[in-house]
């Protein structure tokens, strides 16, 4: 529209042919023809050659300074002309242009220069022109006292010998140019400047001679009008340069020369120190020193809140960054000051770009003023920069020939009178979905609120707010599992619609299409298809990039409906398995849908630990765990294991051999094999510590596999040091049985606990145990590995363990079969003796057990709790299930069924170890119900599985989830009551939901242990969660906390009003916590029974969909709890039948509130007229005679009331025939310690 065009920037040939199509037809062309140039400062002349006879116009310039001069002259036959400037002063400083036009005025012009040498002290850098163009050239620096060279061609523009850059330059140095037979010489001038904004003048120090200053505005080269001023003055240090007539502020480039005789120049150029307001983000500074400490404040509108303040005292020449936190906002306030003197501040104006492809248009709101626009693409390529005027501003790139595009640049800046600015960049909203990670992002300006929806068939919904930088290196969002309504992110596939609604009317939908993907690591190569047809028949940019590493990316091209792509990465990246290789397709509009593919990968991690001390002379156990946390296996994986001073190994659990000694150089070496993908492993290493006490002794340990391992290698390496500590070892044994009335011509399984109540390690530990004759041993095994037999005969075992860990038990389990020639209520007693030369207490490596025979009987029993999850639609439960056998014989075809909620399904089912969860498959697994076989339960043998179950995303909002777990059932079980359980929950709506749960545990008769769980049952991720603990009356606390798992705990103890406030950090949604504190009983009531203890938990929670559970309240007593319970359990009560009553009593309280063992306890029961005793049957007597019977008062005897008990037996009672139909029959049961104090 101009009539100019600069078409492309290339080296013109002579020879080459021009042309330029003008439209309509209109076509014209130029022959390039020879031109050359010579500069003569001295003679003020430029001789060259171009085409005979030509008349050739040469023009020269100094722009910093304004100065112009021009000549002409006329070719000779031969093309060589000489062209002199009459009244001009040519400089080496200056750039000339010879011409010359053909006969239709088409103009060849060439850029030349005169020889010139500047050394660039800001810089420490040297360039300038040499005398011809395309010739050797030679520039040497002497910086006393070395002598440095550079070689090279001149360039074909301007001679230019380009920059070359120095560690060093400095007054007094001297620099030699040599070219084309000419040589320069310059010595560098003493040369520095400071700049007086407020006076618009530079001052400064210089050699005598001639200086040039020249000021620039910011963004000169494009500023419309009086972009630059130059002064030179002739001067001798100190000197000043004064504008008129040109404003010099802040953000201007400031130049300024020191002159030789020869027109070299000594040159410094900086910045005038200036902010940069980028809203919302923070303030970008420039031309401030390196050693200042930058410092941004930020106000609101009033100019005296402060909002946010920063600190930088890094700052750097080319600029530096202070974060305000992507708080600046239209109208505020921000003050730079630089700690030296510099201080400035602004008021953010309104300030607003947008960009429409279609019109290609880029406009905006802004003050009164010009603002600068800057457009490019999304790589910063095709850049175009223009100044507008502005109160609305409107730019036309169509009209400067440019083509604004989806996913283009393009930023606004304002420049405040003092020259300070504020900018912002246009984002274009651009949305993506990850449907392989189940994510939804965007880029979009920050301080936004989106509503997002998933929708298959069923919605899910996420709430999220935008970011500074949450986007794609801009601001935007990605979605976290606790920002979708469940808590958890959705399953995004193939098919699914998203969709977006922004809180400023912005809406957008995108339909998630199918990528497939091939990866070959081997090749460094993907390929696949893209099924969106319905953006058909377009072909679509597809992007393959590479989320590890370097991360390079590829684009290419496939068609939307079942297009195929390819991805060649060989000779970019060597990919491994486990690296995320992440393929997407780009919509018209810039929206991207994501899959990810990769290779499976090992990730391996090994830890060393001890729980106990090593002691001199003693041994010492380590454990070493073990991980593959990947989705691919570990081949040929290996341990190492290094004993570093004072450690000599013994052996190990292992089961495999080993080679090595662990002597460092000969090291401990296990061979795995295959580590299969998400395994976990344990095992340990006992050593003899041969170093003396205060020693200090190491061990490490490393984890290898022969294919790639996608983990850190410092997670593939552990490290345990100690002290050598004086023997410690505190050993004693407890005996006891899984049942306490084994039954004759069964087995059962008694349990011996060895432990180390000291702090260091035991030596070999040697364990004997003793059966009676009348059991006979039939197998044998640990909780953990560790022990091996000596000796095993029918009544006696013999095992040893090379050591028992400080503050650490470990119990062993043998087998027995009770011979039936044994009656019920014979006693039998057994004896375990350990020996250690290590142990240092007397008077407990021995204990004998003794029991009375039991008549058979059978119990089993179940129970369920809510252990975790998220009670609304569409959430997870997870239960435990406690299953044992209490009776005294093995049960063999154990079923448990759970009876599921309606709205649920089965996911998994798992049992808890020491290690983790274990899964567990079910038997089987159906809509309504999932059945578990546990084979055979051995009497008093039990355990415990997890369940979790999906809740359907449609269950409605107060549905309530009734959940069953049964048992089997079998013939003369003691009672039933126990084979089922049943846990009710309800659903709520999303929001947050906090529940707490409290318990006691006495661990003596004057303590008591308090624990408290913390469950996040809701969908909102909670973040300081306050818990007040109140403790009961006559006790105290030391203050501490014990914590059993969670998030970080802060706990105040306030000991005057006897509560523990705790901050709990944050649950995420299904999250769980546990913690917890201990109290003593004050010295004046310890003993006394009959007293209760209440303490109250509180853990309140705004917006609580249920308060309900925000509290809890437990209650303590001391001293036993006597119950008794009858009920029917067998016939008709009329006249004349025989019904049987069971009788249950037992202590319900806990350990240690047992009934006095020097008294015994009495059970009476009172039998109505009409009813007359026929006999009891109890599972420890077949026929349990009363003690004594007073007409209808029956009395039994017992012995103590042992805490936690219960026992039934049955109770046959005549009806007599006289009763008529309607009496009333009523019958008093009691139970009860003879103890006075009970």
């Amino acid at each position: 529209p101009h009539g100019f065009y600069i078409a492309f920037n290339v080296g013109a040939e002579p020879g080459d042919v021009a042309e330029v199509d003008l439209g309509s037809g209109t076509v014209i062309t130029t022959l390039v023809n020879n031109l050359t140039a010579y500069v003569d400062v001295d003679n003020d002349q430029v001789t060259g050659t171009c085409s005979p006879n030509e008349t050739v116009r040469v023009f020269a310039m100094n722009g910093r300074l304004g100065i112009y001069g021009e000549t002409s002259t006329t070719a000779d036959a031969s093309g060589n002309y000489t062209a002199t400037f009459t009244g001009y002063d040519l400089k080496a400083s200056d750039a000339v242009y010879p011409s010359f036009a053909d006969d239709e005025g088409n103009e060849i012009l060439l850029t030349s220069h005169a020889p010139q040498i500047v050394a660039l002290l800001e810089s420490d850098a040297i360039g300038g022109s040499g005398y011809a163009p395309g010739t050797p050239y030679t520039l040497t620096l002497y910086h006393a006292p070395d002598t440095h060279v550079h070689t090279g061609t001149t360039a074909l523009e301007g001679n230019a010998i380009g920059q070359h850059q120095f560690d060093d330059i400095a007054a007094g140095d001297v620099i030699t140019l040599e070219n084309g037979g000419w040589t320069g010489v310059m010595t560098v001038a003493d040369l520095s400047f400071d700049v007086d904004t407020a006076a618009d003048r530079v001052t400064g120090q210089a050699d005598p001679g001639q200086v040039l200053v020249c000021a620039q505005q910011w963004m000169g080269w494009l500023y419309p009008v009086h972009s630059q001023m130059g002064l030179s003055t002739t001067v001798s240090s100190p000197f000043t340069a004064t504008f008129t007539n040109f404003d010099l502020r802040d953000g201007c480039d400031v130049q300024v020369e020191h002159l030789d005789a020869n027109d070299f120049a000594t040159r410094i150029e900086r910045d005038v120190h200036y902010f940069q307001v980028n809203v919302p983000y923070g303030v970008y500074a420039q031309g401030v020193s390196p050693d200042s400490i930058l410092t941004a404040t930020l106000y609101e509108s009033d100019g005296t809140t402060v909002k946010r303040q920063a600190v930088q005292d890094q700052p750097e020449w080319d600029g530096t960054w202070v974060e305000l936190e992507g708080d600046v906002a239209t109208q505020d306030w921000v003050t730079v000051t630089d700690g030296a003197g510099w201080t400035a501040g602004l008021q953010v104006p309104t300030l607003t770009i947008q960009a429409d492809p279609d019109s290609e248009l880029i406009w905006g709101k802004g003050p009164k003023a010009l603002v600068y626009i800057e457009h490019a693409r999304e790589d910063w390529s095709d850049w175009f920069g223009r100044f507008v005027a502005v109160d609305g501003y409107v730019l036309n790139r169509a009209f400067y020939g440019g083509d604004v595009q989806q996913g283009d640049n393009a930023v606004v800046v304002y420049q405040a009178p003092d020259g300070n600015q504020v900018r912002r960049d246009l984002w274009w909203p651009q949305m993506r979905v990850n449907y392989a990670h189940e994510w939804v992002g965007g880029d979009y300006p920050a301080g936004h609120t989106f509503w997002i929806t998933v929708t298959d068939g069923v919605d899910a919904s996420a709430v999220v707010t935008t970011t500074p930088g949450g986007g794609w290196g801009r601001d935007g969002f990605e979605t976290q599992d606790s920002e979708w309504a469940l808590g958890s992110r959705p399953d995004i596939a193939s098919g699914d619609t998203v969709d977006f609604r922004a809180d400023d009317g912005y809406t957008n939908t995108i339909r998630v299409g199918e990528i497939t993907g091939n990866l070959d690591t081997e090749a460094d190569f993907i390929s696949g298809t893209i099924n969106a047809g319905w953006f058909a028949p377009l072909s679509l940019t597809v992007e393959c990039n590479v989320w590890h590493g370097p991360q390079p990316s590829i684009n290419t091209m496939a068609e939307a409906d079942g297009g195929s792509y390819e991805c060649d990465f060989d000779g970019l990246v060597d990919i491994q398995p486990g690296w995320d290789v992440a393929v997407m397709y780009v919509e018209p509009d810039g929206d991207r849908v994501i899959n990810v593919f990769r290779e499976p990968a090992p990730h391996l991690r090994i830890n060393k630990r001890a729980d106990g001390a090593p002691a001199a002379g003693g041994n010492f156990v380590f454990t070493i765990e073990y991980w593959n946390d990947g989705e691919g296996a570990a081949e040929n994986a290996v341990i190492t294991d290094t004993l570093l001073g004072g450690m000599t190994y013994l052996t190990d659990t292992t089961g495999l051999s080993h080679t090595g000694t662990g002597a460092p150089g000969d090291p401990l070496v296990w061979e795995l094999g295959t580590v299969p993908a998400q395994t976990y492993a344990a095992f340990d290493v006992f050593v003899a510590v041969t170093a003396t006490e205060g020693d200090p002794v190491t061990n490490t340990v490393q984890i290898a596999s022969s294919n790639y391992d996608e983990g850190d290698p410092q997670e593939r390496e552990s490290q345990w040091s100690g002290t050598v500590q004086a023997n410690d070892a505190q050993l004693n044994v407890g005996k006891g049985a899984w049942t306490g009335d084994p039954a004759p011509g069964y087995d059962f399984v008694y349990n011996v606990n060895v432990c180390n109540n000291g702090s260091t390690d035991s030596n070999d530990v040697v364990l004997t145990e003793t059966l009676p004759t009348s059991v006979t041993l039939q197998t044998w095994w640990a909780q953990r590995p560790g022990w091996v037999e000596l000796d095993s005969e029918a009544h006696q075992l013999v095992l040893t363990h090379p050591a028992i860990a400080g503050y650490h038990c470990s119990e062993v389990y043998l087998r027995g079969y009770l011979t039936d020639t044994v009656s019920p209520g014979d006693e039998i007693c057994n004896t375990v003796v350990i020996t250690s030369t290590s142990d240092q207490t007397n008077g407990d490596d021995e204990t004998t057990w003794c029991t009375q025979v039991g008549s058979p009987h059978v119990n089993l029993g179940v129970s369920k709790e809510f252990e975790f999850g998220q009670l609304v639609p569409g959430g997870q439960l997870g239960y435990q299930i406690n299953y044992g056998s209490h009776g005294n014989v093995p049960v063999e075809n154990v079923l448990i069924t759970d009876t599921l909620p309606v709205s649920t399904t089965f996911a998994r089912s798992w049992r808890w170890t020491e290690y983790g969860e274990v899964p567990v498959t079910p038997t089987q697994v159906t809509d309504d119900y999932v059945v578990w076989d546990l084979g055979t339960l051995l009497g008093g043998q039990g355990d415990n599985l997890g369940v979790a179950l999906d809740v359907a995303n449609d269950a409605p909002v107060g549905m309530v989830l009734t959940n069953t777990i049964e048992i089997s059932s079998l013939p003369g079980e003691g009672r039933y009551d126990d084979n089922t359980d049943t846990w009710v929950e309800s659903l709520h709506g999303t929001g947050p939901n906090l529940r707490v749960d409290k318990y006691y545990r006495w661990e003596n008769e004057d303590r008591i242990l308090y624990g408290v769980y913390l469950k996040n049952v809701g969908t909102t991720n909670m973040s300081s969660i306050w818990v007040t603990d109140t403790y009961p009356i006559s006790t105290t606390s030391d203050g501490n906390l014990w914590v059993g798992h969670g998030p970080r705990f802060t706990a105040t103890h306030d000991a005057e009003n006897r509560q523990f406030v705790v901050e709990t950090e944050e649950l995420g949604p299904g999250g769980t916590a546990h913690f917890g504190f201990w109290v003593d009983l004050d010295e004046a009531i310890r003993g006394v029974q009959g007293l209760l203890f209440t303490n109250t938990v509180a853990a309140p929670w705004p917006g609580d969909v249920d308060t309900a559970d925000n509290s809890d309240t437990e209650v303590a007593y001391t001293g036993p709890e006597v119950y008794v319970e009858k009920w029917l359990s067998g016939g008709v009560p009329k006249p004349g039948e025989m019904v049987t009553f069971t009788v249950a009593f037992g202590n319900c309280n806990q350990d240690p509130w047992s009934g006095d063992d020097q008294y015994e306890s009495h059970i009476t029961d009172t039998l109505p007229e009409g009813m007359t005793f026929l006999r009891a049957t109890a599972p420890w007597n077949a026929d349990w005679q009363p003690e004594t019977q007073d007409d209808n008062v029956l009395a039994w005897s017992w012995g103590p009331m042992w805490s936690n008990s219960r026992w039934e037996f049955d109770l046959a009672v005549q009806i007599t025939d006289t009763v008529a139909g309607g009496d009333v029959l009523t019958n008093v049961i009691e139970a009860y310690g003879d103890s006075p104090d009970d």
